[in-house]
């Protein structure tokens, strides 16, 4: 069972397919967090932002599901 990671979204690298979504947890790991474009795309969708604007925002990872809580 993966345990929920909160933190900050750090940086974000597109590598056309997969998007890699860093997370700087609150325990101080740097987390990759792989989506596929289309669930990145969703994501962007759903928060009706750009890929800029995801860094510095505060979300819970529970090895699935990227939350945001801001």
């Amino acid at each position: 069972m993966i345990q929920t990671i909160t933190g900050t979204i750090a940086d974000l690298r597109d590598y056309g397919t997969l998007v890699l979504v860093f997370l700087d947890a609150e325990d101080g790991r740097v987390i990759p967090v792989p989506m596929c474009h289309r669930a990145f795309q969703h994501l962007l969708e759903g928060e009706e932002c750009s890929a800029a604007e995801l860094v510095g925002r505060s979300v819970a990872y529970d090895g699935d599901l990227v939350t945001f809580l801001d």
